[in-house]
């Protein structure tokens, strides 16, 4: 009896469950096509303002595509910022790719050719780097007080933020 009772608990359960969670599903997608992102036109199609998924090109200063655009490949050279909801966008975002100057050819834009024996050519190695100064590099963890914290005019406050070394360097005592 215990067996049974159980048995039919555990399938009213998931029955139930999996309604609530395609229910939640289709409400989630819904919302997401009713998005509107305001100023923004995707360049791909035109689409003013863009509605639902906008994806940002994170390399392109200023290169905004829709969901559809996307699904069909458009701007596919470059990877792309999903942005489900304007107020989760970044202001600017600054992408670089390793081993690659700003003026070179990026590594999804060179073509590879085939040599005479029907293989790719192998890919060239950096030359050894000469000795440089250290480079230092941080990443911003959190702060005290947020950029929207309202702070009543004449009150005195201080505001502390935290990095994380994220180079290959130690940085120095006094910093």
């Amino acid at each position: 009896m215990a067996e049974t009772v159980r048995a039919e608990v555990r399938e009213y359960c998931l029955q139930s469950f999996q309604g609530m969670f395609k229910d939640f599903l289709e409400q989630k997608r819904i919302d997401q096509a009713n998005t509107v992102h305001d100023g923004f036109v995707c360049d791909g199609c035109e689409m003013t303002p863009i509605k639902g998924i906008r994806y940002m090109c994170s390399v392109c200063s200023n290169f905004d595509i829709c969901d559809e655009c996307e699904a069909k490949g458009v701007h596919s050279q470059h990877a792309m910022l999903k942005i489900r909801k304007p107020e989760f966008a970044p202001a600017k975002l600054i992408c670089q790719y390793k081993n690659v100057e700003m003026n070179q050819q990026l590594p999804s834009e060179i073509l590879l050719t085939m040599n005479k024996e029907g293989q790719a050519p192998q890919p060239k190695q950096a030359p050894p780097s000469k000795a440089k100064n250290p480079r230092y590099q941080a990443r911003f963890v959190k702060e005290s007080i947020f950029d929207k914290h309202e702070v009543e005019a004449g009150a005195e406050f201080t505001k502390t933020w935290v990095f994380r070394n994220d180079g290959e360097t130690s940085w120095p005592l006094d910093v």
